[in-house]
């Protein structure tokens, strides 16, 4: 299945981005960001162009290491801001390079990741302030990029700010320079991201640590009542790990903004943006704190392919968040909040859309809109109520065993759940499958070795359910170029195996037959033993292999292979 962004302009079919490197300086005189950014790309298809997502960007030099012919063009797309085309000679699948772009950010009103407030405008009126909001695809008025959450990236910054400000991002800060007029600040993401959570806050800023791994920011002011109404933010921490796993982030911090931020918060890795508004006095508006935590899971780590499966991140979320409050509180209050939710959605329903609107779908088509005007309660709140509708049908109303449910599903498509990584491994197993056997040559051993496990697991599956068997030269091609045979990853090995069956290549069954021998998985020996049965060639020698193995075998795979062998 290859995913599209329909609210992207990129080429992220074509070319991905594995990296960023920002340069940066913050200017308050001028109200933007000035520049350079370099962008890791990996070819993923062979490409003469690398097209880049922006908006109201003002471009001074685009430059590609050791490609003298670089041009580039910007075409204006409306609600999707500009589409910058980088055409270069030609590069063929599996080719990286870096592309370096001088740049700044477009004047205040038009650049809609930023917002810039004088002095008068924060709460201690000490100095201006900066922040951003890159959700949903206003990343690019910030730097030109993938603008998609089907590109997920590691990035690192430098920023450069005004001597007595404090810059903090969506990142581990590893360094710090204080100079006499500037101080710069030096950033590291490791997890790679996609380009909503990019995130920058720069202002007069202090700090309260709540434990090693947790700390709260604000103006010096605001800091104090922060510090209380979040001084429990660690106990939620570890309440939310224990239902959903290890913190991979490392840190988790808050930093309150001025008034003007739109939401009750977002949240960008290591660095929680939340609105004044929940500093109650009395902690009673802790749950969307509990909300921002719950998304380093559900979002930040698994994360919907475009806008249109937005319920994947919200409403995963939203359960998630109901389960922390339930393990914190009591189920009562976690079935009260779904209730209250539930509520909410019958009223939204009622007074914005019909029954039948198509925006009340959970999974919606957008077309070429901003979705932000999209934007409404559908996913938070059905895709919360059909998760806890699962939990109750599939686990007999046991809250335990679906929590095992979603460890499993954030263990499985963590990090790499994105369109991207499942976009090249289904691009390689098309190019496989199509091209002749005459070019088979021409696939690259690199496209498969820069997969992970799970990415080569994957291929295997696509090329083992393509209707027709590989011939003979494809599969002797397959395993020259990739050592299949020699793979040491059962999971790879397996299906191998299956694959290699399937195309009647004789040289599998004694290896099939010895991989049957060492290991008794029956999630493994079922479905080769039953394949060798169903082939002339190796019924019979699947048949002697298993009886000499049935001392070694437990009894309970002794029965269900003794069916598949027809004994």
């Amino acid at each position: 299945m290859i995913v599209d962004d329909p609210a992207s302009n990129s080429n992220n079919a074509s070319a991905t981005i594995n990296h960023i490197s920002l340069d940066w300086n913050v200017d308050f005189g001028r109200k933007c960001i000035f520049g350079v950014v370099e962008l890791f790309v990996r070819i993923l298809n062979d490409t003469a162009n690398i097209i880049l997502d922006g908006r109201s960007l003002t471009i001074k030099a685009i430059r590609i290491v050791d490609m003298e012919k670089v041009t580039w063009t910007k075409f204006d797309e409306n609600v999707l801001g500009e589409r910058y085309v980088i055409e270069f000679d030609k590069r063929k699948s599996g080719d990286e390079f870096v592309l370096t772009v001088e740049y700044n950010t477009g004047e205040a009103e038009k650049c809609t990741a930023l917002q810039f407030l004088n002095a008068e405008q924060t709460t201690d009126k000490l100095g201006p302030y900066l922040f951003s909001q890159c959700q949903e695809i206003n990343c690019r008025s910030l730097l030109p990029c993938m603008d998609t959450p089907l590109v997920k990236q590691s990035y690192e910054a430098k920023v450069t700010v005004p001597s007595g400000f404090t810059c903090l991002m969506s990142a581990m800060e590893w360094q710090r320079e204080e100079k006499e007029d500037f101080s710069t600040f030096y950033f590291k993401q490791f997890i790679p991201i996609p380009s909503y959570l990019f995130a920058i806050v720069v202002g007069i800023l202090e700090k309260r640590s709540v434990s090693d791994r947790c700390a709260i920011w604000a103006e010096p002011s605001v800091v104090d009542k922060a510090f209380f109404e979040f001084s429990e933010v660690e106990d939620i921490l570890c309440t939310t790990e224990s239902i959903i796993g290890p913190y991979v982030w490392e840190r988790y911090d808050l930093v309150v903004l001025p008034s003007s931020f739109p939401f009750g918060g977002m949240e960008n890795p290591n660095l929680t943006f939340v609105t004044p508004t929940l500093l109650a006095g009395d902690r009673s508006l802790v749950r969307v704190i509990v909300h921002e935590i719950a998304h380093s899971w559900t979002g930040n780590l698994v994360t919907n392919a475009n806008w249109e499966h937005f319920w994947l991140n919200e409403g995963f979320t939203v359960f998630l968040e109901r389960k922390v409050l339930g393990r914190l509180y009591g189920e009562d209050i976690r079935h009260f909040e779904a209730e209250m939710g539930w509520n909410a959605l019958e009223l939204d329903i009622k007074e914005r859309f019909s029954e039948s609107d198509p925006f009340t779908k959970l999974v919606q088509q957008h077309g070429k809109i901003d979705p932000f005007d999209a934007f409404n309660i559908i996913p938070y709140e059905k895709g919360s109520a059909f998760l806890m509708y699962l939990e109750q049908i599939l686990t007999n109303n046991d809250p335990l065993t679906f929590e095992n449910c979603l460890r499993d599903y954030i263990e499985k498509y963590r990090y790499n759940f994105n369109g991207r990584l499942i976009k090249v491994v289904d691009l390689l197993a098309k190019k496989f499958l199509t091209t002749s056997e005459s070019d088979i040559h021409m696939i690259k051993l690199d496209e498969f070795n820069s997969f992970t496990s799970s990415q080569k697991v994957k291929f295997l599956r696509i090329i083992y359910s393509y209707e027709i068997p590989l011939s003979l030269e494809k599969i002797e091609k397959l395993d020259s170029l990739f050592g299949l045979s020699l793979n040491e990853n059962c999971e790879i090995f397996y299906w191998w195996i299956l694959i290699s069956i399937k195309a009647r290549w004789k040289t599998i069954i004694p290896l099939a037959l010895s991989f049957v021998s060492r290991q008794g998985r029956l999630k493994y020996i079922q479905p080769i033993y039953s394949d060798l049965f169903k082939w002339d060639e190796s019924a019979s020698e699947a048949i002697s292999t298993f009886q000499k193995n049935i001392p070694f075998m437990h009894p309970m795979s002794v029965a269900k292979i003794k069916k598949i062998l027809k004994l």
